[in-house]
């Protein structure tokens, strides 16, 4: 009999198989458009919807059964994808206005099943098992972003249809997972959904402001995201159009960035997080080094060892502070409020984040390459010299 945790398990290593979806949505665009302009612009309007999430979070928290929620949207994500395999059996203008709004749909339906998921996550781990629940989860997503990129990969360089059609059928093995979770013992404290002037929101942004490790970890995420966010078009177009590798390869550049992060929770986990410092320590380290990673990409693109070398470096570095994040956001959050909170920390993500696509493809197609990872360069540089005058992050513990 599976408990809880292990169902939780199985559906995060469910859902991982589609870590490749804005990939699929970017080769898609490429191969219609033989446009990166294009192809960014669709990445902005996937990641649009994460605005909403602040207004989304209330209304997850209202609903008592948070399991429904997540069931509904996983139907709704398998609904649009067959929409979009109908629609790109044809070519054109408008079908291309229909396959952004489809795009749009598709994350906005996303942001009800994660805030729904994080909820239910919130009321069923335990505190005191926290650390070892992050670990295991941030394993088990790894792992199957791994095998889901492989897949993917492989099926977009047969025809992006097939990749379409993977897209639906782990969504189905995902919502039956997903109704499998035991609920009865679980008291939901619904909270009243009050936006009469707008206070369930100002609650949550009252909650985040009074807590400065959540804040500090909040504005590092927004920078850090922005920048991240650059990286996929980038190197996507770099694999296009001047390597004119396969969407196989391409995928298997960030499938040694997912080993290196699978490699990096293990040993992030090791870590003695109880010690002052120790944590700020470590975030400045890996702060300080991805500006510099991240533009030998483009020093070396001509070359693919090195480009492993360097999703692989990154990879183990992101997964360390991605691990650390995660403990400390659910040590801090009321469960109570969890979506409220969690939506609001995802649209403060989104206000950079849509803008990354058309930003990063407007710079290649009108200006230089090494421009665009400068850019990128930037970015990340700003998030270390931020993180130098954090003062909360310096004195946190797990």
């Amino acid at each position: 009999m599976l408990n809880n945790y292990k169902k939780i398990y199985l559906s995060i290593l469910a859902s991982s198989l589609l870590y490749g979806k804005d990939l699929i949505f970017i080769w898609i665009i490429l191969e219609k458009t033989d446009s990166i302009l294009l192809a960014g612009i669709a990445l902005t309007i996937f990641y649009i919807p994460s605005f909403l999430s602040v207004i989304i979070g209330p209304i997850v928290d209202s609903f008592k059964n948070k399991k429904n929620i997540l069931i509904i949207s996983n139907t709704m994500h398998f609904i649009i994808i067959l929409l979009i395999i109908i629609i790109l059996l044809k070519s054109g203008f408008i079908i291309y206005i229909i396959f952004l709004f489809l795009l749009f749909l598709y994350s906005f339906v996303t942001n009800f099943s994660n805030l729904s998921f994080m909820s239910l996550q919130k009321h069923i781990v335990n505190s005191t098992d926290s650390k070892k629940y992050f670990k295991n989860l941030h394993s088990v997503y790894m792992l199957s972003s791994i095998f889901g990129l492989l897949i993917t990969g492989l099926l977009l360089t047969l025809n992006y249809n097939f990749a379409l059609i993977f897209m639906a059928s782990i969504l189905i093995i995902s919502t039956v997972i997903s109704s499998l979770i035991d609920i009865k013992n679980i008291n939901f404290e619904s909270k009243k959904l009050d936006f009469h002037g707008l206070r369930s929101i100002r609650y949550a942004f009252n909650y985040l402001k009074n807590n400065s490790v959540l804040l500090d970890l909040q504005v590092l995420s927004i920078i850090n995201g922005l920048g991240v966010a650059m990286i996929v078009p980038a190197v996507a177009y770099i694999s296009y159009n001047i390597l004119n590798i396969s969407a196989f390869l391409l995928t298997t550049f960030f499938i040694a960035g997912l080993i290196g992060s699978f490699i990096g929770t293990l040993i992030s986990s090791k870590i003695h997080t109880n010690v002052k410092g120790r944590i700020y320590k470590y975030y400045l380290i890996i702060a300080f080094i991805f500006p510099f990673a991240y533009y030998n990409i483009y020093l070396f693109y001509n070359y693919l060892y090195i480009i492993y070398i360097i999703f692989f470096i990154t990879g183990l570095m992101e997964s360390i502070i991605s691990l650390f994040h995660s403990i400390l956001n659910f040590k801090y959050i009321d469960k109570n409020i969890s979506a409220s909170v969690y939506g609001l920390k995802q649209t403060l993500n989104g206000i950079t984040q849509p803008f990354s696509g058309v930003i990063i493809g407007f710079i290649i197609t009108f200006y230089l390459l090494k421009s665009a990872f400068l850019f990128i360069f930037i970015i990340f540089f700003t998030d270390f010299i931020i993180l130098l005058f954090l003062k909360s992050i310096k004195n946190a513990e797990i």
